[in-house]
């Protein structure tokens, strides 16, 4: 939902409007981590020049290579580490007001030890978005 592709500071929001995909944003413009660091950088400029008051951040781990659902090639825990940190430094000292949602992780597997131990998995890294929100959101 957006009124614009930008909700400048200040800006009265008149009118909504639901802009429709079916597309998913990380697979149709990266391919493998070199690609989606690119945009990644991209967008945090963007969010940057534009300084919004508030920013909602999807905080989706299907970017994972091992997600079954979306899945970069070569993103691992320690690049999902690295884009919180940025996010959250980025809206700490741009002093956006930000709401984190958690999503992603979806699980392919039969057997219930592996289904467990997946879900153990995608926990902890909700946790340590929730962890490093709480750090550097302050």
């Amino acid at each position: 939902v957006s009124q614009s592709r930008y909700m400048g500071l200040g800006q009265k929001i008149e009118k909504w409007e639901i802009l429709e995909s079916n597309e998913n944003y990380h697979n149709y413009y990266a391919t493998d981590i070199k690609s989606w660091n690119e945009k990644f950088s991209e967008v945090i400029n963007e969010i940057e020049k534009y300084k919004p008051d508030y920013l909602i951040y999807y905080a989706g781990v299907d970017v994972l290579e091992s997600d079954r659902m979306g899945g970069i090639e070569g993103f691992t825990e320690e690049d999902l580490l690295k884009r919180e940190i940025r996010v959250f430094e980025m809206c700490q000292k741009n002093k956006i007001k930000t709401l984190v949602t958690l999503g992603g992780g979806y699980i392919n597997y039969h057997n219930p030890e592996e289904i467990q131990n997946e879900r153990e998995k995608i926990v902890s890294y909700h946790v340590q978005t929730i962890t490093k929100a709480i750090e550097l959101l302050k």
